[in-house]
């Protein structure tokens, strides 16, 4: 498996430096130190090196999918943009570890996006559930949610970490 640090030099991570996001979750926050943030609090849930990488990866769609509107920026469709340069990139993964790293990125959105996730991650996530509630806690920790709404952040982390004990 490739390196947490090569993996930070890949081209596809480096431009992530180049982009922020201004949306409910991000107040002007720089994509590529988002991501770091993500790593970070995933080392703090799990010592798994595999989830160490797809919390590091898993925004690396945003820069193709950015949109501009009223000061707001958004990426829309960045789970399936990010799956599909992850599909592409030598992670020096085993066939199916590289397929699963796939598969949680495509994902990771599920717990923000639907309000029954719980029963969507678990047929989605095809016996991953509790890695996808994992980087769904990590990624809403790495983000600027607990600033701009303390109140909407503590209860998708409180419905995020239930249905991780749930799926564990």
């Amino acid at each position: 498996m490739i390196t947490i640090e090569r993996a930070k030099q890949l081209p596809e991570m480096l431009l992530l430096k180049k982009f922020a996001e201004n949306s409910l979750g991000h107040k002007r926050q720089n994509v590529y130190v988002h991501s770091l943030k993500v790593l970070r609090k995933m080392r703090l849930l799990t010592r798994d090196r595999f989830m160490h990488l797809v919390a590091l990866l898993h925004d690396i769609g945003k820069p193709q999918t950015l949109v501009k509107k009223n000061g707001v920026t958004s990426c829309p469709g960045h789970d399936e943009a990010g799956a599909e340069i992850i599909s592409r990139l030598d992670l020096g993964l085993a066939q199916k570890r590289h397929a699963n790293a796939v598969m949680l990125v495509r994902n990771h959105l599920i717990a923000f996006r639907s309000p029954n996730f719980a029963r969507e991650i678990g047929r989605k996530s095809k016996g991953f559930a509790r890695e996808q509630m994992l980087l769904a806690i990590a990624d809403l920790q790495g983000g600027d949610e607990w600033i701009l709404s303390r109140k909407s952040f503590l209860q998708k982390l409180k419905l995020f970490k239930r249905a991780l004990r749930e799926a564990s």
